[in-house]
């Protein structure tokens, strides 16, 4: 249980009045549940509840309910409390409302000319730190939980005004700003859960390990879910690292971050902040979108043409293109299209770069293709030259300390022709001894 300092109150509360001043008196402070069950996992909830008095010399009381998110709990599972600190999704998320969101409000602000509020995409922040987050009670403003995780049209454009907030502000503070928010605070954008260790971690075959099932239990062919869920990493994985195009986009489902006002379903907030990064919108917007989709299928509101097995016009392997909203099939149903009568799965053979057994080298041989063989040759280019003039000097030293070596061979070698001939003349020995003195003298 997180306990608050004095001073951590008094924070909260001025930036709750937006004041400097310290003319306000804090009366108490306490922790009351937020809910009767728990409510996600990524981290406990509550509401920090908050008495004083505007001035010390009002006589009135206001109490204001704040909602409170800690750290989770280890107790609640074994492994998911290191992820959240490890990955530092906490940090992130205190980053982002510490000095990004103040960034962005004012970018949306500027823009709608100096109109506030219904800019909002996320609640107010008061107070963030890599353990706590205490946020506005978006009850007080008439707001919840969305009653059911399928959207209808309303909800659905709702949420794609409230991604559209999100991005356009991003959009804006970069051009407003000398230098992008990436550049200037990388750590509220940094990439924590779309990385190359979802592949060593083998959560990419965990995925397909379940969706190999459920299609077991559909009656459909699961021989190419693997090779197309490896696949698939690997293209959206080159596109989350291009820089053109990108804006700031959340990282939770949508489902679990949005809410909307009691009275209408016009107006939603942006709960789960906690992961922030650069990508293309369509990557949000499209979970949104399938989201809707499936909510109108699953409730009988599907619009257009149904999908029907018709003549056998568009057989596997032709050219030819059925009408729109249509989906023929051939004449032999096991060579048939998937379509909403026979449900058969296609008869061409599963052809791919990986089979049912893939492992992390193909997905990682697609990621380095796409840097280039180039770099990889001009670098070994490059160490086989360094090491080629790195013999030479060598093989050059060398070649000089064996001349100076010889040179100094002959000199001692005439020097000693020198003295034997001298003695041969009859030189006694201390003109000999005289002689080798100078010659050594000499030689030095």
């Amino acid at each position: 249980m997180y306990e608050f300092s004095p001073e951590e109150i008094r924070t909260i509360v001025r930036n709750y009045l937006e004041t400097d001043s310290d003319d306000f008196v804090v009366v108490s402070s306490s922790l009351a549940a937020h809910s009767t069950s728990k409510v996600g996992f990524m981290g406990d909830h509550r509401n920090l509840v908050v008495e004083f008095r505007r001035s010390a010399d009002s006589p009135s009381v206001e109490s204001k309910h704040f909602f409170l998110k800690t750290l989770p709990a280890r107790e609640d599972s074994a492994n998911l409390p290191d992820l959240v600190v490890e990955g530092g999704l906490f940090d992130h998320e205190a980053e982002f409302f510490n000095r990004v969101a103040p960034l962005l409000k004012q970018s949306l602000c500027e823009a709608a000319g100096g109109e506030g509020d219904d800019d909002d995409f996320c609640p107010r922040c008061y107070l963030a730190n890599g353990e706590i987050l205490v946020l506005e009670d978006l009850r007080d403003r008439g707001y919840a939980m969305c009653e059911s995780k399928l959207f209808e049209l309303a909800e659905l454009k709702a949420a794609a005004r409230a991604l559209a907030r999100l991005h356009a502000s991003g959009l804006l503070a970069d051009l407003r700003g000398d230098r992008p928010l990436l550049e200037l605070y990388p750590g509220a954008f940094a990439e924590i859960l779309f990385t190359e260790g979802t592949i060593r971690f083998k959560r990419l075959d965990l995925a397909a390990d379940l969706i190999e099932a459920l299609a077991g239990k559909l009656g459909r062919d699961p021989s190419r879910v693997r090779s197309a869920v490896h696949r698939g990493f690997a293209v959206a994985y080159r596109y989350r690292r291009r820089s053109s195009g990108h804006c700031k986009c959340g990282g939770d489902s949508p489902s679990s971050w949005l809410t909307q006002s009691s009275s209408s379903a016009s107006n939603v907030f942006l709960l789960e902040l906690f992961h922030v990064f650069y990508t293309l919108t369509i990557n949000k917007n499209s979970s949104s979108i399938s989201l809707s989709r499936w909510s109108a299928a699953g409730r009988g509101r599907r619009r257009g043409p149904r999908r029907r097995c018709g003549p056998a016009r568009a057989a596997v392997g032709t050219s030819a293109r059925p009408p729109a909203g249509e989906r023929d099939c051939a004449p032999d149903p096991s060579r048939c299209r998937r379509c909403a009568r026979c449900r058969r799965p296609p008869a061409r053979p599963a052809a791919s770069c990986c089979n049912s057994n893939t492992s992390t080298s193909c997905i990682y041989s697609q990621i380095y293709a796409t840097v280039g063989y180039t770099c990889i040759i001009i670098i070994i280019i490059i160490i086989i030259i360094i090491i080629i003039i790195i013999i030479i000097i060598i093989i050059i030293i060398i070649i000089i300390i064996i001349i100076i070596i010889i040179i100094i061979i002959i000199i001692i070698i005439i020097i000693i022709i020198i003295i034997i001939i001298r003695v041969r003349r009859g030189n006694d020995d201390d003109s000999c001894s005289a002689l080798v003195s100078l010659s050594i003298s000499r030689l030095l």
